[in-house]
């Protein structure tokens, strides 16, 4: 993607204008950054499954907003680059605002067209007409400036509807009494979800808590389908069912997504689908963020375990990023026996997620004294990321000492040797007496 002449653009204009986005009475300010596109919304009550338009809803349907967004500029419209939202919203005649729906993961390819679809219900609001109105919004949500079009046009679009409350028939009014048609009023299912927590550190659980009020005299049996997404690809998807008693209250936990060190940092979303009898009642969209996590392997070696004075030492080491975020570091190497002595020293080492770095020293023992020292290793930026130490044996007699456990081990080798042939004639000679005594009967 090329924001390059969108970023320039912005630099230039650097104003704050003053446009009317929906209001009789109040304006928005508006920061000057515009992208070609344009927006539709339409409303669907949906019955049996099926959805249907409509502008007029009672509190108790299930409703469907679909918002098209056309792209007809050269880049692609994409909400995370100016951290935006489309943002669908239900204002009253004062122009009080809240929201229906709020998105900000929309990517629209350049001149493509997609479709974000939005399920709900109106079971919170009052009987009355309202508005709806669907913006993408920049700087959400802090501010909710509304993006603006070529021309320098607030791009949105509004809807009307009409809100009411179903019927209930008098106490004791028998059904279709007074010639008319008895309405029964079917309170909703109350869906919520949350998660906690939502900033994960390595080893924490993400847990989603759903909260379900059953106002119905019936048990409900919901089936919830969870997934879990990062960069707009599904990582992991989940299925449950759970059941309301008539009248009741259910909190139900699930266990949603354990952070390790090496999960991939960011913002995940996680949409939250409820269906009842096959047909989707209402949807969830959530998120959490894993943070930041450092864990870098290290391991220092020598060539062998024991060398003679003034003898030289291949030192290998190697490190890997086992968390997942890089590092530019500094490489130490000390040897020590009770003070440590810097040996080598590598600057600006840069190790990539899921990457190794591997090296060596030639370390000449020219001056030391014969017994044990420690070799260590440290990878550290602005606090040490990583150590690790192994031991070095020097001795006065090493090439003696060397050369003993070398016959020693040919001497083992050939003793085993005759060994394994002895068994094997062994073996033989058995075979002859079985093969000779079955002849001879």
């Amino acid at each position: 993607m090329k924001h390059n002449g969108k970023i320039i653009l912005v630099l230039l204009l650097v104003v704050v204008l003053s446009v009317q986005v929906y209001s009789d009475t109040a304006s928005t300010s508006v920061l000057v950054w515009w992208q070609n596109f344009t927006l539709n919304t339409t409303t669907q009550i949906i019955v049996n499954g099926v959805s249907t338009e409509e502008i007029n809803f009672s509190t108790d349907d299930l409703v469907n907003i679909t918002v098209l967004v056309n792209n007809t500029d050269t880049e692609a419209l994409n909400t995370t680059f100016f951290s935006g939202a489309l943002l669908v919203e239900i204002r009253d005649d004062s122009g009080i605002v809240g929201y229906f729906s709020v998105d900000d993961n929309i990517y629209v390819n350049a001149d493509s067209v997609e479709y974000f679809n939005y399920t709900n219900d109106f079971s919170s609001l009052s009987d009355g007409s309202y508005t709806l109105m669907t913006r993408i919004v920049y700087s959400y949500p802090s501010k909710n400036f509304t993006l603006l079009d070529g021309g320098n046009l607030p791009i949105n679009t509004t809807n009307n509807i009409t809100i009411y409350t179903p019927v209930v028939p008098p106490s004791g009014e028998p059904p279709g009494g007074g010639g008319g048609v008895q309405v029964v009023t079917k309170y909703p299912i109350t869906y919520s979800t949350g998660i906690n927590p939502e900033k994960l550190s390595s080893g924490d659980t993400a847990k989603l808590y759903i909260n379900v009020t059953n106002k119905r005299s019936e048990t409900v049996k919901t089936n919830v389908k969870i997934y879990v997404l990062k960069d707009y690809e599904i990582i992991l998807e989940k299925e449950k069912n759970i059941t309301t008693s008539p009248n009741g209250l259910l909190e139900d936990t699930t266990d949603l997504f354990t952070m390790e060190c090496s999960s991939k940092q960011g913002e995940y979303q996680v949409k939250v689908e409820f269906y009842e009898f096959g047909t989707k009642k209402k949807t969830e969209n959530l998120k959490f963020n894993v943070l930041p996590c450092k864990s870098i392997y290290s391991n220092i070696q020598t060539g062998k375990l024991i060398y003679y004075i003034n003898e030289t030492s291949e030192v290998k080491y190697n490190l890997e990023n086992r968390g997942n975020t890089e590092h530019t570091g500094t490489i130490e190497i000390f040897i020590s026996d009770e003070i440590e002595t810097k040996i080598a020293k590598i600057d600006s080492v840069r190790i990539s997620i899921d990457q190794k770095h591997e090296g060596s020293i030639t370390l000449p023992l020219i001056g030391y004294e014969a017994g044990l020292y420690k070799l260590i290793l440290r990878y550290s930026d602005t606090e040490i990321l990583s150590e690790s130490d192994t031991n070095l044996l020097i001795s006065e007699e090493a090439a003696t000492v060397m050369n003993i456990m070398i016959w020693l081990i040919i001497i083992t080798a050939l003793i085993l040797t005759i060994l394994a042939i002895i068994e094997i004639y062994k073996s033989g000679k058995e075979l002859v007496k079985v093969y000779k005594h079955q002849n001879q009967t």
